[in-house]
């Protein structure tokens, strides 16, 4: 069995760990030094609020207190409720996908959230799918009965499956005529598909085809207006049943269906679960843990969500002093530390895409300064003779200013200072932090 095979059997099954056999744990590496883990999967070290007394139950929530899982025990707070960070293991951007609330009848009632756009036909019949949601049965002779629901915010220069499960068909509709986006961002493209060949739109689904609508951005973001029923496009005739409806990141496509209710209330067994930072003012400030000066070390497995922009994802830097983690407006991982004069800085040759999920380490050892993007090369500089930055550490924006705020997910970080790990110390971790995001190394 390919490693992939035993990595995608992990997640699904909500197992975030390397063979059982492998004995690895990132406290391996906190042994002793002073650093600290973070890992949103285990709710119990994270708080909804700065002071701790609130325990932290469920996605979505606001993250007051995020705790270091190591013996240090260090802490991350927020005490302002929209500059809190949550915990999020949500893929897809639609709600009720499992079209709950329909009701069938001549034209029968939308399901929750979802709006009729044309209910000239019949709601046929709302079955359960056996997870949790509906088979939606609509009717349309001549005429047109679809229903409309604008998606979350995607991303731009990104691409999208917008998916759905037909059950019973009778009658000839193209796939326009059935499943379609009436909107999507400036600039963005559209291209069709049945059971993952790329067709016309003019093209007609058979019973147990999976439709796709693979949408992919340019310079702008926004929301997708999904259309879904019979006569999407003009008047149609036919009888068709709907399940199982997503928008997801192409980057994620090897997630199962993800069953969304709400924004809030969604499947979450078997998904990574990410501390998910959302690019405008969100980020956590630790009163202890930095000002390293002889070395350290940074590595995480991490979502992209923002592109085109510097983003500060960890630093303790003061003026010129200290270091900083970023992201650069070319979308490379940087690395610099100050002398006290000037920062010294080196950044990846490889680049990132939005939505993007990658393990990044940033290292002193004493020697260079290093900075690698996923299996990509590790480029070095000579370090500069470091002075230590501040005592404070900052995740998800610039150490002590209100600029360069993230847009990173963190499914798992490792912080070490004033040590390096071994290369072997390092790849051990970076496979279990790739496990614990639901990817390959």
């Amino acid at each position: 069995m390919s490693l992939l095979t035993n990595v995608l059997k992990l997640w699904r099954t909500g197992q975030y760990l390397l063979p059982a056999d492998s004995g690895f744990s990132p406290k391996h590496l906190l042994a002793g030094r002073v650093g600290w883990w973070l890992d949103p999967l285990d709710f119990r070290y994270a708080r909804q609020d700065s002071a701790g007394a609130t325990a932290y139950t469920a996605v979505e929530q606001g993250v007051g207190m995020a705790v270091d899982k190591s013996a240090n025990g260090l802490t991350f707070v927020q005490a302002s409720a929209p500059a809190k960070p949550v915990v999020s293991a949500r893929v897809n951007l639609l709600t009720n996908t499992g079209f709950s609330g329909a009701v069938a009848g001549t034209p029968g009632t939308p399901p929750t959230g979802w709006g009729f756009l044309a209910n000239s036909g019949e709601t046929v019949s709302v079955n359960a799918d056996g997870s949790g949601g509906y088979v939606w049965r609509v009717k349309a002779t001549s005429n047109r009965h679809f229903v409309s629901q604008n998606s979350a915010a995607i991303t731009a220069n990104s691409v999208w499956d917008l998916t759905v499960k037909l059950g019973f068909v009778s009658g000839v509709s193209p796939i326009l005529n059935l499943f379609t986006t009436n909107g999507v961002p400036s600039g963005a493209s559209v291209v069709y598909y049945i059971n993952n060949t790329a067709v016309a739109g003019s093209a007609v689904p058979v019973s147990g085809d999976t439709l796709t609508n693979r949408v992919t951005t340019a310079g702008a973001g926004g929301t997708v207006a999904v259309r879904v029923g019979v006569g999407c496009s003009s008047n149609g005739t036919g009888e068709v049943e709907f399940s199982k409806l997503s928008l997801t990141c192409v980057k994620q496509f090897n997630y199962p269906y993800q069953r969304v209710n709400t924004p809030t209330d969604y499947d979450t067994a078997g998904f990574p679960h990410s501390l998910k930072f959302y690019g405008a003012a969100t980020n956590l400030v630790g009163a202890s843990g930095g000002g390293a000066s002889t070395g350290f070390y940074f590595g995480a497995a991490v979502q992209f969500g923002k592109v085109g922009a510097v983003q500060t994802i960890v630093s303790d830097a003061g003026t010129n002093t200290g270091f900083k983690i970023r992201t650069t407006a070319a979308n490379q991982i940087e690395i610099s530390a100050g002398n006290g004069a000037a920062f010294t800085a080196v950044n990846t040759t490889e680049t990132f895409a939005a939505g993007d999920v990658a393990f990044i380490e940033l290292f002193d050892n004493g020697t260079n300064l290093s900075a690698c993007l996923g299996n990509g090369t590790t480029a070095t500089v000579a370090r500069p003779a470091v002075t230590a930055g501040t005592a404070q550490i900052t995740l998800g924006k610039a150490n002590n200013a209100a600029s360069e705020y993230s847009g990173v997910s963190i499914f798992s970080a490792v912080y070490l200072k004033d040590y390096c790990p071994t290369a072997a110390e390092r790849a051990d971790y970076k496979r279990w932090a790739l496990q614990r995001a639901g990817v390959a190394s």
